[in-house]
């Protein structure tokens, strides 16, 4: 299928997975999953030039070339709809109701916060929060099948157009091998929800904003064995929605929440450097990426105003920010915590700041 695509004219980019084609000022790029490949261009001729290249391919072949498209289409059990305005939307509804319906047991209630419970005490299932209310029964075991089942189902969504599932389900897929009733719980409530939320939308803007930004948090040692948690997303433009984000327990001890905070950013900005790449390969020129961080001592330490005493033990490789400050590949501005859209991939959040930071990603 490379062969084929390459041999019509398409060129490859640093993701092998991606391919474009300029024609002066209209450009076609696809992105290839197993089978199916998804185009966008900007004009129908060169789509018909993509579909008449495969077509004469596997002429004679049982391969069998089906196009759809139009302002709505299903990929990937992703809906896509393409407003008048330009305006872009991507959502799960009809694959999460499908999810719930499959691994909800029966009807359950919608709530608005995942891992924490909506009551006035807001008491959290997280054992590593301070409002963490254990039960009876917590470390019985449970059937491992259906909870791989559930949390590879709830995952999918969550990388796809959920952001704002991505922390609770590193929490729950940590514990893939031997899930207790408290997990089988955890998943309930984010069961629960899923279906006070099912219908959120990825809503991307129709403008000329082609440059990256970034944000990067931590939140220090509330992990298990003492580890902290990175959070990080992208966006082409700072008000549009989030179309990359990533929650993931760090592999190491951190000594305080500014050295987890760095460590968080060493990890944000090795992905945008590859992000960068790959939109200047499509024919998207980059100026600095800008990264938001919440941590001003983080920020020092990226600009060389390390304190030795404090710095002198963490691994060369996580100043490779600094070098990206240097080269102007980077700029880091600082962003008051309250309005850190990242935050919600670092700990469990309520009130109004869980929705405040859900609609930012959404692009609301």
């Amino acid at each position: 299928l490379v062969d084929v695509i390459m041999a019509a004219g398409f060129v490859p980019t640093s993701d092998p997975c991606v391919f474009h084609m300029w024609d002066g000022q209209d450009v076609i790029i696809i992105s290839v999953h197993v089978d199916d490949i998804f185009a966008i261009a900007t004009n129908d001729r060169l789509h018909d030039l993509m579909d008449a290249a495969l077509s004469k391919a596997f002429e004679g072949t049982d391969a069998k070339l089906t196009r759809k498209g139009g302002p709505k289409l299903s990929y990937l059990k992703m809906n896509i709809e393409q407003l008048e305005d330009g305006t872009v939307t991507v959502d799960q509804s009809a694959y999460l109701e499908k999810v719930i319906k499959q691994w909800g047991h029966g009807k359950v209630a919608g709530t608005a916060f995942p891992l924490i419970d909506p009551s006035e005490s807001g008491s959290s299932d997280h054992p590593m929060q301070e409002t963490y209310a254990p039960q009876i029964g917590d470390e019985s075991p449970i059937d491992p099948t259906w909870y791989r089942g559930v949390i590879g189902a709830i995952n999918y969504a969550a990388i796809m157009t959920r952001p704002d599932l991505l922390f609770a389900m590193s929490i729950l897929s940590a514990h893939t091998h031997a899930p207790t009733k408290l997990q089988q719980r955890m998943v309930k409530r984010v069961m629960k929800y899923i279906v006070g939320t099912k219908d959120l939308k990825l809503t991307f803007k129709a403008d000329e904003d082609w440059q990256l930004v970034a944000w990067a948090d931590a939140s220090f040692a509330t992990r298990e064995s003492a580890r902290s948690q990175t959070g990080y997303c992208f966006a082409l433009g700072k008000d549009n929605a989030s179309f990359y984000a990533k929650s993931q327990k760090q592999n190491l001890v951190t000594l305080s929440s500014t050295e987890a905070e760095y460590v968080a950013l060493f990890h944000t900005v090795t992905e945008a450097v590859y992000i960068r790449r790959l939109l200047e390969e499509l024919g998207f020129p980059q100026l600095p990426t800008i990264v938001f961080q919440d941590n001003q001592s983080t920020i020092l330490w990226s600009l060389g105003q390390q304190n030795h005493k404090r710095t002198k033990h963490i691994s060369i490789k996580y100043h490779y920010i600094e070098m990206l400050m240097q080269d102007a590949v980077i700029e880091l501005e600082y962003l008051p915590t309250d309005i850190m859209r990242a935050d919600l991939q670092t700990k469990p959040i309520v009130n109004g700041k869980c929705g405040e930071l859900t609609d930012m990603h959404m692009g609301k």
